[in-house]
């Protein structure tokens, strides 16, 4: 990716936030390639699909979400972005507080950047 890439897809990430908290499932899905491998701060992972009906089925709901993102690199067509990342999150049920840095990738695709892989960390 390009310089003017690693901006669209530092905005695809902030848009990623925003549709996590809104619960919006079909522009998420727009976002995500199809190759998603999305891993969580307990160390499960999901892929597009199951992240998606998650989200669809209420099993993981994103009450409040503030992400930063602290360091990016870019070469050979994809971002990386490693954050931190504070959450209210309800996951089967349960209510959890997160805090955790993150990785993410994005990759260059014809109609703008896809997220590839997500990983979080529980921080201490």
């Amino acid at each position: 990716m390009t310089d003017m890439d690693t901006e669209t897809a530092r905005t695809a990430e902030a848009r990623r936030w925003a549709l996590m908290l809104s619960g919006d499932v079909r522009e998420l899905g727009r976002l995500f390639s199809d190759a998603l491998l999305y891993a969580h701060s307990d160390s499960s992972v999901d892929t597009k699909t199951s992240y998606l009906e998650a989200l669809t089925d209420g099993s993981l709901v994103y009450d409040t979400l503030d992400c930063t993102i602290t360091e990016t690199a870019c070469e050979a067509g994809c971002t990386v972005f490693m954050g931190t990342m504070k959450a209210d999150v309800r996951r089967n049920g349960k209510s959890l507080k997160l805090n955790s840095s993150y990785t993410t990738v994005w990759v260059s695709a014809p109609d703008g950047p896809r997220l590839l892989a997500h990983k979080s960390t529980p921080l201490a």
